[in-house]
């Protein structure tokens, strides 16, 4: 269900920015008292920090099934001071009760999970766990910090990568059966795990490493719905929420617990998700299925979310926050996949509300689309076009397009989602802070033959019209700057089912090469060289470089020469209907 990826992180995040998981829901018999009656929607009392003491006795809200919040108990052990960051202190519990029993641990999924004093007052939500393996001990984080994000503004403050643990506590800690590597390891927040629907497991550790997912770890979960099957369930203190980075087939979730719901504000997993400060989240509700045990990290509560309900407006160290009811403004992307021999086609439907997670959602949304419809990981060919739109910071509207064929003989469908990510994540870095993009529209067909050319010949004329010469027949040919060579390329098909053509193309020989050494190339993307540098800045030039580059189905003609060890580039683009493979070159004397 779920996987570690060690290595890369798409959003260059720290460790300590990695933590939805350390909180959600436990599961136990309700509690009496204040601390588990019916949530009140008023923002309940903070209890007072100076006030917390080793010992006291406290209760908390957690969902370990359903959507309906039950009971865990715990005693106070201390406070951390300045254990989360500057000026914010941890208070450390050891939490009790039968799912805690069942599981290890504190599990991914309880961050948010409110903890109250005996008199109903709030002290704070769990959020954080000793860094090697489950325990029952918990980092909480302050309530008194959580109710300050709703007066938040500007740029978040950075969070500890880890909280050590003072010695006058590791033995009292180690007294309780947590082991001594925990107790050295101290505090941290628990990676942050990603639920990502519409791709399977193994597809999805693929996608990870390509992608370069926002995330330490992220594990294959259920869709998040486009538009509710059913009335929307106002969330309640210990109850689920998650927050999403995109919506629909593939659904980027994280799902932790609510702290406090104050008027229409929800509070929750008293530590950050992406910590990006103000941002722009979708909040949903879920329906929890279990609490995953996990012999190898911590445990995780695997849940459904719910179609969207409001936003998440806030990302910060204390955790998130935003008001139910208004949505997010959404980039959709849209893609129409078919079989080429009309045997299958889906049309699919994501929406994505965050920026900077753009790549990875539109490249997983494509993946999950293509095999959904082409239904295994094997040979074939795709060709595959798609329109990116958006806005420049200056309120301009751009638009990006482009189209090419793939052919691969172990898994088609993963090459056409990677160039995607590669372009989606080029225009998106182009655009900086106040860009947007705005719209992602994608066409492509399948197929089980392998549709791909080879360059089996290319002849150039020269001397006099109508002699033609196989570049391999000569060491060298000659040619004036600024004269227009014409070549003649012979294509076979690789796999006898496409046949064979001959492609005719001019390519004129810079005009500033007099005298120069240079070299002619007939080939396909990846061996011809590219033309000069594009001009401008910003998204402008991205695209420009973009369209530019040759695809792979591209059959391209260059003369370069390096005249006073300056590259000159002149070059003529043929597309056809295939991937191309091969290619062939000869000197080039350029006469004065």
């Amino acid at each position: 269900m779920q996987k570690s990826f060690p290595g890369r992180v798409g959003l260059r995040r720290t460790a300590a920015v990695a933590a939805l998981g350390l909180a959600a829901t436990l599961t136990g018999v309700v509690l009496p008292g204040p601390a588990v009656s019916a949530p009140d929607e008023r923002c309940p009392e903070v209890f007072p920090l100076a006030d917390v003491a080793k010992g006291d006795a406290i209760e908390g809200l957690t969902v370990t099934s359903g959507t309906v919040p039950t009971g865990f108990t715990g005693t106070i052990k201390g406070v951390l001071e300045d254990g989360i960051a500057p000026d914010v202190d941890m208070i450390m519990a050891d939490l009790e009760s039968p799912e805690l029993d069942r599981v290890g641990g504190i599990w991914e999924g309880m961050s948010g999970s409110p903890v109250y004093a005996e008199d109903g007052r709030l002290i704070g939500a769990v959020a954080y766990g000793l860094s090697y393996g489950p325990s029952k001990v918990a980092g909480i984080t302050p309530a008194s910090a959580m109710y300050a994000l709703r007066s938040k503004t500007g740029a978040p403050a950075a969070p500890a990568a880890k909280v050590a643990i003072p010695r006058r506590q590791q033995a009292a800690l180690a007294s309780t059966g947590v082991s001594a590597r925990q107790v050295r390891g101290g505090f941290s927040a628990l990676p942050l795990p990603y639920g990502v629907s519409g791709l399977g497991a193994k597809r999805l550790s693929k996608a990870a490493d390509a992608f370069d997912f926002a995330a330490d770890r992220v594990f294959a979960a259920g869709a998040a719905p486009l538009a509710e099957r059913a009335p929307a369930v106002r969330p309640v203190a210990g109850g689920n929420i998650a927050a999403s980075l995109s919506y629909g087939d593939v659904s980027m979730v994280g799902t932790g617990t609510v702290t406090a719901v104050c008027g229409e504000e929800v509070i929750g997993f008293g530590h950050p998700m992406n910590f990006s400060g103000p941002t722009t989240l979708t909040m949903h509700n879920a329906d929890a299925i279990y609490i995953q045990e996990d012999s190898t990290g911590a445990p995780f509560k695997v849940a459904n979310p719910s179609a969207p309900i409001g936003t998440i407006n806030q990302d910060r160290l204390a955790g998130i926050l935003g008001p139910i009811g208004s949505i997010p403004a959404t980039t959709p992307i849209t893609s129409t996949v078919a079989m080429r021999d009309g045997s299958g086609s889906r049309i699919g439907e994501t929406r994505a509300t965050y920026l900077p997670a753009m790549g990875d959602i539109a490249a997983s949304h494509l993946m999950a689309n293509l095999d959904r419809v082409y239904d295994g990981w094997r040979a074939g060919s795709a060709e595959a076009g798609w329109t990116i739109r958006g806005t420049r910071s200056n309120g301009t509207p751009w638009t990006y397009s482009f189209a090419d064929h793939w052919t691969d003989r172990a898994d088609i469908t993963f090459l056409p989602s990677v160039t995607l990510y590669e372009h989606a994540e080029t225009l998106r870095t182009a655009l900086g802070t106040k860009g947007t993009i705005d719209a992602i529209t994608i066409d492509a067909k399948l197929s089980e033959e392998l549709r791909t050319w080879s360059i089996v010949e290319v002849e150039a004329e020269v001397r006099r019209a109508g002699t033609w010469v196989p570049l391999q027949a000569r060491k060298k040919i000659k040619a004036r700057a600024g004269a227009v060579l014409r070549v003649r390329a012979t294509l076979a098909s690789v796999d006898n089912n496409l046949g064979r053509k001959v492609v005719r193309m001019t390519v004129r020989v810079p005009a500033k090469a007099k005298g120069a050494e240079g070299t002619l190339v007939v080939a396909t993307a990846g061996v011809a060289p590219l033309a000069e540098r594009v001009q401008g800045s910003g998204v402008d030039r991205a695209i420009a470089r973009l369209q530019r580059s040759p695809r792979q189905s591209d059959l391209v003609a260059a003369v370069v020469a390096t005249p006073r060890r300056t590259e000159l580039v002149n070059r003529t683009v043929a597309p056809q209907n295939a991937k191309i493979t091969g290619g062939k070159r000869i000197r080039v004397q350029i006469l004065r």
